[in-house]
């Protein structure tokens, strides 16, 4: 047998035997950074005892460290105040909130004609800064949503509307326009207060 067959030979019959090979996990052992590896018939014995302590990156430990702490997701992130209203001094004040809203669209908007793709990739932008300038004015424990509507002007009419089911004691809206030579926005945001 020649030598190029004999070594393809020996290549053929080592992937042969690794694909019988059984898989295998490896574990960081707790208190220390060293790697044990286990057979995939001993894995599921241990991953109820170990859970946290798979490492996916055999070779790091820093990876095995972090993948060793999984975070609560349903931990809260603020303490409880039991607090039902907001406190007088931080509820959602519309005025304010319109001016915000009126300073934004006229920066944005001013001197712009209408065309349909730039407004399109305006929309987010102008959104965002809206909501910006409003946690700025300091509405604690109120989640806001701004929603903006960019048109043409072309004699035509048209109506904005929404409707929310809420707390008509604590959440408030605020909403405002703007016209230009050729187009029309209009900007609403909800201040809905969170317990």
């Amino acid at each position: 047998m020649p030598a190029s067959e004999a070594a393809s030979s020996r290549r053929s019959s080592m992937a042969a035997a690794d694909a019988h090979a059984k898989p295998t996990v490896n574990i960081l052992e707790p208190g220390t950074r060293q790697l044990r590896t286990l057979s995939a018939s001993s894995k599921a014995a241990v991953a109820s005892t170990r859970r946290k302590s798979v490492s996916v990156h055999p070779r790091s430990h820093q990876a095995a460290a972090q993948s060793a702490e999984i975070p609560n997701p349903l931990a809260p992130k603020i303490a409880n105040t039991f607090r039902l209203a907001p406190v007088h001094e931080k509820r959602f004040r519309c005025k304010d909130v319109k001016d915000a809203i009126d300073s934004v669209l006229e920066d944005q908007l001013k001197g712009l004609p209408y065309d349909p793709d730039k407004c399109k990739s305006m929309l987010p932008g102008i959104a965002d800064k809206i909501k910006d300038k409003v946690k700025v004015l300091g509405f604690e424990r109120f989640k806001l949503v701004c929603i903006v509507t960019i048109g043409q002007l072309n004699n035509q009419g048209v109506r904005v509307a929404s409707r929310c089911l809420w707390d008509t004691e604590n959440d408030r809206m605020a909403t405002s326009s703007f016209c230009g030579n050729d187009l029309f926005a209009t900007a609403a945001v909800f201040g809905v207060y969170l317990e």
